[in-house]
């Protein structure tokens, strides 16, 4: 699907996707989920299984990276 069909489905222009393509923030939340549905990209993933997983594989990409570029520790403080 070309960038101007994904507009056309979607109702709104070509700058339009190209502002969601960029990240803009300014772009309304509801063109973002719609575009994502559109193309079958999934927002959100549900189970442990997957997160998992998904962690396992940034876990062997990160092996591949220099030492400076990795995190010091591999616990994560996420208590707010």
């Amino acid at each position: 699907m070309t960038a101007q069909e994904l507009a056309d489905r979607l109702g709104v222009s070509r700058g339009t996707v190209q502002r969601l393509e960029a990240g803009d923030p300014k772009v309304e939340l509801g063109i973002a989920f719609e575009a994502f549905a559109l193309l079958g990209l999934p927002l959100f993933e549900e189970g442990l299984p997957a997160l998992t997983a998904r962690l396992d594989e940034a876990g062997k990409r990160l092996v591949l990276m220099p030492k400076y570029a990795r995190a010091k520790s591999s616990v994560i403080d996420d208590d707010f």
